[in-house]
């Protein structure tokens, strides 16, 4: 009997500019995402590997493991030997907390977007696809981005980025300060050219609790949406309470008919 597989409602998750990895690791760990693969360019990629190696739960190998789990396990263990007993002392309480198929750290330079595409090999994880890429173009469900808008020079490097891995139902958010910003105006001026309009998402902050530090520090939520063809802009994907209210208006609308 096949086993049913969990529903997770992230899907594939790509995160731009990770940094050390923070917010992709928690959305690897949270068990909402089905695979969460986390880039950065060059300079900063061994440190990013090795914050998900070290957070990556090691599993047994058996005969029925798949080769995903042994290499994870592999991983895993170079870094083991030199920081374990670092961990102990530093993080009494810390635990691996990601499944092996859940995570991955990728180059990924905007200003090289098509080398590191076509140079990121299989990752042989994927169920649906033994053959898809970490990196394959317009395969993610959310893309996620965090203190990315800082250098004008890479403003269209990442729209294009974010055009080439998204696809017309990708959730795309940027989480930034203006540290710049010629890069900020340059952003919402350039995003129609790649595909996107942008709106301000930052009154989100009140809404979720504990998030309040985001209008605190002067944070800016950004979500883009795939443009329409007019330019004006697609329609805008409705959320949960808006969901509502129009299943309430068409209830309200039916009672009418029925009267009448």
């Amino acid at each position: 009997r096949k086993r049913r597989r969990r529903r997770r409602p992230l899907g594939r998750v790509l995160e731009v500019g990770s940094g050390c990895g923070l917010l992709g690791l928690t959305l690897a760990a949270s068990g909402l995402s089905e695979r969460v693969v986390l880039t950065e360019a060059e300079e900063v990629l061994e440190d990013l590997r090795g914050n998900v190696r070290r957070n990556i739960r090691r599993r047994r190998k058996s005969g029925s493991g798949s080769d995903a789990d042994v290499d994870a396990d592999a991983d895993a263990e170079e870094t083991k030997g030199e920081s374990e007993e670092e961990e102990k002392t530093a993080l009494p309480d810390w635990r691996p907390c990601v499944s092996p198929s859940r995570a991955s750290a990728r180059r990924l330079r905007w200003d090289r977007l098509e080398e590191d595409v076509a140079s990121c090999p299989p990752d042989g994880r994927d169920d649906d696809d033994d053959e898809g890429d970490d990196l394959r173009p317009h395969s993610f469900d959310v893309i996620v981005g965090t203190d990315v808008v800082f250098a004008p020079t890479l403003v269209s490097p990442l729209l294009k980025t974010l055009a080439l891995m998204s696809r017309a139902t990708t959730a795309i958010y940027l989480c930034l300060q203006v540290r710049c910003a010629d890069s900020h105006r340059l952003l919402l001026e350039r995003a129609g050219e790649y595909g996107f309009r942008v709106e301000d998402a930052s009154d989100d902050f009140r809404d979720v609790p504990g998030c309040s530090w985001g209008e605190e520090l002067e944070c800016k939520l950004l979500r883009l949406f795939p443009a329409g063809k007019d330019g004006k802009g697609a329609k805008r994907p409705r959320d949960g309470a808006e969901r509502k209210e129009k299943k309430k208006k068409k209830k309200k609308n039916r009672k009418k008919d029925r009267r009448t």
